[in-house]
């Protein structure tokens, strides 16, 4: 997760509902956590993100399950998990509303938030060239030349294809 991106946003706002229902102030997560309390506002309003090597740090200071948490985490960036471990990128937000909600309801029953996830989805259908190839060269300028959201989610349907090869 990248600060900035739909992603990160979608993940603060979620934290931030959830220091909110648990009655917590900045300052106490900041101590918590190991950062001024600053970067915590930072945190819940996406201009920085929180890495997934955090989320235990967080999910203490927050006073909910780290499995909850890691979830929401992923959720937030269209990720579903699945039974056996995997994951696969959703482009359906009505699918990802209803998953963060759920996990939401257990982690923070008394949470009140509203979230957008529209912008994790693609907008129109993804169209692929078949039976061509593609050099080496023209893949990374066309990568290159992404700005973060994008990027993100290529990388994010790159890793699906790598993992799906295992």
């Amino acid at each position: 997760m990248r600060r900035g991106t739909p992603s990160a946003v979608i993940f603060g706002e979620l934290v931030h509902a959830i220091r909110l229902s648990k009655n917590k102030v900045m300052l106490d997560i900041g101590e918590i956590i190991g950062c001024a309390h600053s970067n915590i506002s930072n945190y819940e309003k996406g201009t920085r993100a929180i890495k997934e090597e955090k989320i235990a740090h967080w999910a203490l200071a927050l006073e909910v399950s780290q499995l909850d948490l890691l979830e929401l985490w992923k959720l937030s960036q269209g990720w579903i998990p699945t039974r056996n471990g995997r994951r696969v990128f959703c482009t359906d937000p009505v699918v990802l509303s209803l998953r963060i909600d759920r996990v939401m309801k257990h982690a923070a029953p008394t949470a009140k938030y509203e979230i957008d996830v529209s912008s994790i989805a693609p907008e129109g259908p993804i169209v692929r060239n078949r039976g061509k190839s593609v050099s080496d060269r023209v893949l990374q300028e066309t990568i290159s030349s992404l700005v973060g959201p994008e990027r993100e989610r290529v990388l994010g349907y790159i890793q699906c294809l790598i993992d799906s090869r295992s």
